[in-house]
């Protein structure tokens, strides 16, 4: 085939093909490796997405636990500021009553 025409081949089917035989070959080898392309980087999206969508639970859970572990802080802070307050009043109390007994 000279460059710059086009030849019209029949193939094995009967079917008029504008390419010969070893490019129209060539060319559905590649089509069908394109489609396997195509759905291994639809699959691995799909993993991906997958993923994605597991880190963010995660993501969400540690929040959560960081944000009640931050609570209990502070829950507990504040317990050991009211116990210091309270031996405080006590001692005091304690102190106002040897006071009077001791009158």
């Amino acid at each position: 085939m000279e460059s710059g025409q086009t030849a019209v081949v029949f193939d094995e089917f009967s079917k008029i093909r504008i390419l010969d035989p070893a490019n129209f070959e060539a060319s559905e080898k590649l089509k069908e490796e394109c489609k396997d392309f195509t759905q291994k980087i639809n699959d691995f999206n799909s993993i991906v997405q997958t993923f994605l969508s597991m880190l963010e639970d995660k993501a969400k859970q540690i929040e959560a636990e960081k944000l009640k572990a931050i609570g209990q802080r502070n829950r507990i802070q504040s317990e050991v500021e009211n116990r210091k307050i309270k031996q405080a009043q006590l001692m005091s109390l304690v102190r106002e009553r040897q006071a009077e007994l001791d009158r």
